[in-house]
């Protein structure tokens, strides 16, 4: 997922998605796995690929 804003804003996105997996999907959100990354400074890894 892409977002363009504070880190602050990020976080509790985050945090809401990981409440909504959680409690309407009943799935499970992996803390370790889900980073936030800063796309100017650094690569994000998925699915073995840097983005």
């Amino acid at each position: 997922m892409g977002f363009a804003g504070a880190k602050a804003e990020a976080e509790q996105i985050k945090n809401e998605l990981a409440a909504f997996l959680r409690d309407d999907l009943k799935l499970d959100f992996s803390t370790e796995k889900t980073l936030i990354t800063h796309a100017r400074t650094h690569k994000a890894r998925f699915l073995g690929y840097d983005i």
